[in-house]
């Protein structure tokens, strides 16, 4: 059981998959002012500035993965071709 999102531009543009497995959708909850006051929607940055790609902190590909969720650990190459 998958669904297909429509995603911003600037996601796709970054090539975020738009199918997710039914698991890995919840529904939306709005923030919660007593736990994140002040929060909004625009404090999420998504950016593709020069000065990240010249420090070398871009990803090139995912090379492995083990656990689920918050004990989740991944294995990438960076664009620099340096693996962490």
């Amino acid at each position: 059981n998958s669904y297909q999102l429509e995603l911003p531009p600037s996601l796709k543009a970054r090539g975020i998959h738009n199918v997710f497995h039914s698991s890995l959708l919840r529904i939306y909850e709005p923030n919660d002012d007593r736990l994140f006051p002040g929060r909004t929607d625009e404090h999420v940055l998504i950016t593709d500035d020069q000065a990240t790609r010249d420090l070398g902190w871009e990803i090139n590909r995912v090379l492995c993965h083990k656990g689920k969720g918050r004990q989740a650990a991944f294995q990438v190459e960076w664009k620099t071709g340096e693996a962490t």
